[in-house]
């Protein structure tokens, strides 16, 4: 167990005291009430290529293996403020992963290319057909059952009966995008992968629930479609107004995810900070622009917050792909965090972080409602949203361990008067 530390060079003791008090100041002018508040930098384990919100309330992370010190897989407890060293066996970097319906996390392909054992170099990048599951509860990891083919950035989503279908990602030989649709049901004693459709796409396609069970296909492509369980058919749906949102960022809004949010990204010639948003409920569901970011932006991470806004940290707006070297920020580097308001439709600039957050950064969602950062870079920091400056927060004194899906359940506080929406 490693206990976790500020960064050497940026304000040790301030970050002793946020740590000790619990407060966090905001960066940059304004108020945390208006901007919210940062915590941190933190030296960090592992740069988090990927990261995953535990049941227990930890946050498992993993980024690679062979490439630098900062590789390998960690449960972080943000609550103790340590972190526990979780070996891989095999290179996950860039796999595909879903949470199943008993919390355990499921991880799909991953790189087969090692620099450890070929010595360096670059692409082709073939995927691995293999599959891992992590036990919360243990904080374990065990091997799964083979997929057909090979996938290096596939999609993995997890279906309302808690099936799995996962999409596209380079096959074994590193060459070829796997057009299969592959299913498997984790409940079952042996899931065996089951090859359903062949569908074409796009690696890392953005794929979302619809409330009706099936999924929606939001690119990067300007051609969006809906994909049917069950009888495996797609068809287009609606085209984008901005082409090819390469490197960008969509979020399903709302209580059902029926409305789509995409964010920034870029065409090959230009990095926007155009926004459009698509009602899947709608009687002819269109793409139609909504309010633009103040900066244009790819590779940034995006957070459905738990008020409904969306939380935009990181990315750049330059056409370079990736970093510079650690301590160099790279050109053209995006500091602000923004928040978006599906109500108005618009944005608004919070404050700012101070390290980059670029290709291969995380951001995640919190059980306290704050929100961490890292990757990039060996580390981390914390923002809190302008919700957590408001005063006095509902307690919750009774609520169910176990919902069914698409039923209402009752919560229970002592503040029900003035709560106006959960």
């Amino acid at each position: 167990m490693t206990r976790l530390r500020p960064h050497p060079t940026r304000y040790v003791l301030a970050i002793f005291a946020m740590l000790v008090l619990g407060s966090a100041s905001a960066v940059g002018g304004g108020s945390p009430q208006k901007v919210g508040a940062w915590e941190g930098p933190w030296n960090w384990p592992v740069a988090s290529i990927h990261s995953c919100m535990l049941s227990s309330g930890k946050v498992l992370q993993w980024s690679h293996t062979g490439f630098d010190d900062w590789g390998g897989a960690w449960v972080i407890d943000i609550e103790q403020w340590t972190g526990t060293e979780v070996p891989l066996d095999r290179n996950l970097f860039c796999a595909g992963h879903c949470q199943l319906a008993d919390g355990r996390i499921l991880i799909v392909g991953g790189d087969e290319f090692d620099p450890l054992r070929h010595g360096g170099g670059g692409p082709p990048w073939p995927g691995i057909r293999d599959t891992h599951i992590f036990d919360p509860v243990t904080e374990t990891w065990s091997g799964a059952w083979d997929m057909a083919h090979g996938r290096w950035y596939p999609t993995a989503i997890t279906l309302p009966d808690g099936r799995v279908l996962v999409f596209s990602g380079l096959d074994e030989t590193g060459k070829s995008v796997n057009p299969d649709v592959e299913l498997c049901d984790p409940a079952e004693v042996i899931p065996p992968w089951e090859v359903v459709a062949e569908h074409p796409m796009p690696l890392y396609p953005r794929l979302t629930v619809m409330p009706d069970g099936n999924l929606f296909f939001a690119g990067p492509g300007e051609i969006s479609a809906i994909f049917e369980v069950d009888t495996w058919r797609a068809w287009k749906t609606a085209t984008m107004n901005f082409p090819q949102r390469n490197s960008g960022l969509c979020v399903p809004l709302g209580p059902d995810g029926s409305r789509i949010l995409l964010a920034g990204g870029h065409n090959g010639k230009t990095v926007t900070a155009t926004c459009e948003v698509i009602d899947l409920a709608g009687p002819d569901p269109t793409w139609n622009w909504t309010g633009s970011m103040a900066h244009p932006r790819m590779h940034a991470d995006a957070v459905l917050l738990p008020d409904g806004q969306v939380l935009v940290v990181g990315g750049h707006s330059g056409m370079h792909e990736g970093a510079t070297d650690r301590g160099d920020p790279p050109k053209h580097s995006v500091f602000e965090a923004e928040l978006y308001d599906p109500v108005s439709e618009s944005w608004s600039t919070m404050a700012p972080m101070t390290e980059p957050r670029n290709y291969h950064s995380t951001a995640i969602l919190l059980q306290d409602a704050r929100v961490l950062v890292s990757g990039d870079g060996p580390t981390a920091e914390i923002y809190s949203p302008p919700y957590l400056f408001g005063g006095d927060r509902p307690i919750i004194v009774a609520a169910p361990q176990c919902l069914p899906l698409g039923r209402p359940f009752l919560v229970a506080t002592d503040d029900a008067a003035v709560v106006a929406s959960i």
